[in-house]
């Protein structure tokens, strides 16, 4: 009687432990499957994200190369419009109360096709200071036309008609103050956008 109960008991340990030591190697057999299927998909992501990645640049990189290339053809345009040399030197280096009339042309150049749409730079810093230059051509412009008049014998140039200097010296000197400061914030707007423009484009000129 004793033997057959320590058989039954050994029989239910032994099945006991195995039942065990099978759960076991199946979780981890489960576990493993479960691990690999994950670093897979995880692999999967991984290289499918940096490959979108360097698509993502490669398309950026390709944009920003096109619209330095429409940039840069635009500033070669302007600047063979409006040099830095020539009738732009003249107005930096202007004095007195006689004014050519080819400043006003180069004015209203500037601000009648450099505003329209299709001369916009891509480049939102260059166009930025592209159109802080009008407004200062506007500006100068504006004072010239009001305060200037064509010489009779001399129709290519303008003045501040000399009897205002004599009626009222004070106000005729501060009218010529004016115009030459309207003048210097013109040039430094130029000066401005030519050193923004070429730093930020690739251009042959």
């Amino acid at each position: 009687m004793k033997d057959l109960i320590y058989i039954l008991l050994s029989s239910f340990i032994g099945s006991g432990v195995a039942g065990v030591l099978l759960y076991f190697i199946i979780t981890k057999w489960l576990g493993t499957r479960i691990e690999q299927s994950i670093k897979h998909e995880y692999d999967r992501a991984l290289e499918e994200f940096k490959t979108n990645l360097v698509l993502e640049q490669n398309e950026l990189i390709s944009k920003r190369a096109r619209e330095i290339s429409t940039d840069s053809k635009l500033l070669a345009e302007f600047l063979h419009d409006f040099p830095p040399g020539g009738q732009m030197q003249r107005i930096r280096n202007a004095s007195g109360r006689i004014f050519d009339v080819h400043i006003t042309d180069l004015l209203d150049r500037l601000i009648n096709i450099w505003e329209l749409v299709d001369h916009c730079f891509l480049d939102t810093d260059v166009n930025k200071a592209l159109d802080i230059l009008i407004a200062q051509a506007q500006v100068f412009a504006n004072e010239l036309v009001t305060c200037t008049f064509p010489i009779p014998d001399k129709p290519d140039k303008y003045e501040i008609p000399p009897e205002w200097k004599t009626q009222d010296y004070e106000n005729y000197q501060k009218i010529l103050n004016m115009i030459y400061a309207y003048r210097d914030l013109f040039v430094q707007a130029y000066d401005d956008f030519v050193r923004i423009a070429r730093s930020k484009l690739t251009i042959t000129i």
